[in-house]
């Protein structure tokens, strides 16, 4: 398990929504699943993303929020 953490910034409209959150892994993935309706597989993506690059999008279409995610040290 790594020790990043990963600040999560919520977009409405292209607007920031709610302050970002800095959370730890855990906090996150529970977030994201409720965001993604338990999609697992999508979560998991995720977060291979953003291990590899650093940072990482969810888009769940054009009404709904884009979530973005990036990885932060601890």
């Amino acid at each position: 398990m790594n020790p990043y953490r990963f600040r999560l910034s919520v977009f409405q409209n292209g607007v920031i929504a709610r302050e970002p959150e800095v959370l730890t892994r855990a906090e996150l993935e529970d977030a994201l699943l409720r965001a993604s309706i338990f999609d697992e597989a999508r979560v998991n993506f995720i977060f291979k993303t953003v291990d590899e690059q650093g940072t990482c999008e969810m888009i769940n279409g054009a009404d709904h929020p884009k979530y973005l995610v990036e990885r932060v040290t601890p």
